[in-house]
């Protein structure tokens, strides 16, 4: 069956800069003039994927902290731009998604980590994402990374888009054939390209067993939910805190997202729905473009197409 398509890319201004400072990043979109190299002018590039579930955590808190920040698509479906020697480098050899290129004092200076990309969030200069009570932002924070999102998501999608669920197997085995590759052209690199490998293999598991995977993980989504609901209604809402939005805001928003993706059904939990409404209306939330339903970003379904 087929699905539409919606196109998320940004388009960035170009700007000359030397060729020093080209070769610094190994972005190509500098080289082709459609992304600001890190300068005093373009100081915050966000490197993302438009449904990678820790990237829409990274936008939604720079969204949310009203930060300056240019947004650069990184493909990791189609042309596995993540496993890249020069994405590699920014992202401290893991090739994972979202990355935080901070320039200051004339440097480059990578944060190659949602979490802290969360904290620059909250911390920067200026930032209008508040913290709240420390020790929820902790209870929070520990749930959002502890849940098995990938073992949700994965089988599930290999369940319903059949055309991903035959691509799929192939291509995490061609991405592991490249990185094979890749160990030997970067011998410096064996320890982080390795742990690509072993991560893609878990994905492959997932992927092959979809059934049993999904319904693994589906309990814990129940947890979270009731996490939330026992919060906002401790705390009177209209959010997690109360009536200030905070971090912990940001986190719910963007499990909820996900699990709307994977067709949770908010309907038995009123309280949820009317906090999903809320949240998902606010402008930097939409602004963070999360993904809540089919049909999924064109490049998800590209990437399943181009590795059949």
């Amino acid at each position: 069956f087929f699905f539409g398509f919606y196109f998320f890319l940004s388009l960035f201004l170009s700007h000359g800069q030397s060729n020093e400072r080209i070769m610094a990043s190994g972005d190509p979109l500098i080289a082709k003039g459609q992304l600001l190299p890190a300068s005093d002018k373009a100081p915050l590039t966000l490197y993302h994927n438009d449904s990678s579930y820790f990237s829409q955590l990274a936008r939604a808190a720079m969204s949310e902290a009203a930060l300056d920040c240019q947004w650069r698509f990184v493909d990791i479906h189609q042309s596995l731009e993540q496993n890249s020697a020069w994405y590699m480098r920014i992202s401290n050899n893991t090739g994972l998604v979202p990355v935080l290129l901070v320039f200051k004092e004339g440097k480059e200076c990578p944060i190659p980590d949602s979490s802290a990309v969360l904290e620059y969030a909250l911390t920067a200069d200026g930032s209008a994402l508040k913290e709240g009570d420390s020790e929820r932002r902790r209870r929070f924070q520990a749930m959002f990374y502890d849940f098995p999102v990938e073992q949700l998501s994965l089988p599930f999608i290999a369940m319903h888009v059949p055309t991903w669920f035959m691509s799929h197997k192939r291509m995490f085995e061609k991405g592991n054939e490249y990185l094979e590759q890749q160990k030997l052209e970067r011998p410096d690199e064996v320890a982080s390209l390795d742990a690509k490998i072993a991560m893609n293999n878990a994905r492959l598991a997932y992927v092959l067993d979809p059934e049993a995977s999904f319904a693994a993980a589906r309990p814990k989504v129940d947890t979270v939910l009731d996490t939330i609901e026992a919060a906002l209604k401790e705390g009177g809402g209209p959010f997690i805190a109360g009536k200030e939005f905070t971090v912990c805001d940001v986190f719910s928003a963007v499990m909820l997202a996900r699990f709307l993706l994977v067709q949770i059904d908010f309907a038995p939990r009123p309280a949820i729905a009317a906090y999903w409404t809320r949240v998902s209306s606010r402008p930097a939330i939409q602004k963070a473009a999360l993904v809540s339903s089919f049909p999924l970003p064109l490049s998800v379904l590209m990437g399943a197409w181009s590795h059949r």
